[in-house]
This record gives C-alpha cells, sequence and structure tokens, in this order.
C-alpha cells in the first residue's frame, strides 16, 4: 500500500525496478526533487474513470517523457475505483461530454462539491478556468500553457495601463 506522501518514484522502483532518480539543480536555481503522488494528483487529477478523456489534462501531460508519462497515467487513473471518485458525481451533474472536465468543473466551482474541490482545487484547467474560457477558448497555437502565459501579459498590460490612466486623472492630465 502506498503512503499518502510517498514520492511517486518509491511507486516505480517497486512496479518496474528503475532506479531511483537524481537529485537535479535546474535554470533558476532550483531543486528539482521527486514529487509525492499526492502532490502530483494534485496537478494531474483524473476527474473519474481512465476512459474520462481530458484534452486539457493530456495537452499539459504531453511536456512529460512518453515512457514516464504511461506509467504515470496509469497510476493516478488507478488512486480511485471509478464509483469513488471524488469528482464522479460533480462530472455527471455538470460536465458531461465535456472536452475538459477540470475545466468544466472549474466554471462551475460554486456547485463543485469539498470532495471533488479538494481533488482538483491545484489543476491548471480548474483553477484557471475563467482565464482559460475568457482568453483562450479555442486556442490551440503555441498550446493551452502558452496561451494562459499570453493572457497573463495582456492582463497584467490592461492593469498596467488602467492604472496609469488612473493616475493621470488624478495628476489632473
Amino acid at each position: 500500500m502506498r503512503l499518502r506522501h510517498e514520492p511517486l518514484w518509491l511507486s516505480f522502483v517497486a512496479a518496474v525496478g528503475e532506479p531511483e532518480p537524481s537529485m537535479e539543480t535546474w535554470p533558476g536555481g532550483f531543486e528539482v526533487r521527486p514529487m509525492g503522488l499526492e502532490d502530483i494528483a494534485s496537478v494531474f487529477p483524473f476527474t473519474g474513470s481512465a476512459e474520462t478523456s481530458d484534452h486539457l489534462l493530456e495537452e499539459f501531460m504531453q511536456e512529460i517523457q512518453p515512457s514516464f508519462r504511461g506509467k504515470l497515467i496509469s497510476i493516478l487513473a488507478s488512486r480511485f475505483p471509478e464509483s469513488a471518485h471524488p469528482c464522479a458525481e460533480d462530472v455527471k451533474q455538470h460536465c458531461v461530454n465535456h472536452e475538459s472536465p477540470l475545466h468544466c468543473l472549474g466554471l462551475h466551482a460554486q456547485h463543485v462539491s469539498p470532495g471533488c474541490m479538494q481533488e482538483v482545487r491545484h489543476s491548471v484547467p480548474f483553477g484557471c478556468s475563467e482565464e482559460i474560457h475568457r482568453h483562450c477558448s479555442g486556442h490551440r497555437v503555441g498550446g493551452m500553457l502558452r496561451c494562459l502565459e499570453e493572457a497573463d501579459a495582456v492582463i497584467a498590460a490592461r492593469q498596467a495601463l488602467a492604472s496609469i490612466q488612473g493616475s493621470e486623472k488624478r495628476a489632473g492630465g
């Protein structure tokens, strides 16, 4: 049985006999450490059965090496039996046939059950659902993360312009 915060690599070592990953330092000076399964699942949560596809989640996972991604998806999808997933009823009620159940749940966050909220609250499609809806609907050029980066820059620029205009009005200009 896997401990709640056990690093995911321990599961892989036990399951497939891969060696323990080494620590790395990435550009910018931050260290990359193995993450626990709960930490990974909070960023890449499944919203129901393994058959429930989420195109945004799949897009984000494209950044992970294919061999590791396949193992990761298998482990993440097996965390809950389909009927016991904390979001199963929320998806059925609000997001049936939606191409991104996580994004859809974010758009219906006020109606999402506490258990489901706990499971999906840290995922980008859920947490950034309003930004995705407002700025990135139908956006495919460069991917969703690129769109969110651009949207963030646009929002920051709009806020800066509004601040400048406010300052100008106060200065009587």
